[in-house]
């Protein structure tokens, strides 16, 4: 059984708006700077809201993200010989979990400073990084 949507013979599909290679614009958010502005526009919004990203995802996600982080861990069964590497591990919830699960020990890399310190500043992280 097929779709009578996808049976019109004159339904057309504009391919998605590609930038060329020489176009020096891109769309940032529902607005459209240089192209040259963007990895500073991104870093800076990461910047303004590291403080406070873990609250950020409770509210975008309706608290669903902390249910696959949970998921995530259960599968992974963290024990004292494993080692995380953490990529792109923002505030460090991610290690939090694993170092909470019986992890030995996390390793947390992000692009974003103002996101590491963010992380830095969780006692709890802080407390298990110095555990022996």
């Amino acid at each position: 059984m097929t779709d009578p949507a996808f049976d019109k013979a004159d339904q057309t599909i504009s391919p998605p708006r590609t930038a060329d290679r020489d176009d020096d614009t891109i769309d940032f958010g529902f607005r459209t700077i240089q192209r040259a502005d963007k990895a500073r526009m991104v870093r800076g919004v990461f910047d303004s809201v590291a403080n406070r990203y873990d609250i950020m995802n409770d509210v975008m996600s309706g608290g669903i993200h902390r249910l696959w982080k949970a998921a995530m861990i259960d599968w992974m069964a963290p024990q004292p010989h494993q080692k995380l590497i953490d990529l792109a591990g923002g505030t460090g919830d991610i290690s939090l979990r694993f170092l909470h699960g019986g992890g030995g020990e996390a390793c947390i890399t992000d692009i974003n400073h103002a996101m590491l310190e963010a992380g830095r500043g969780r006692r709890d992280l802080q407390r298990l990084a110095h555990r022996a």
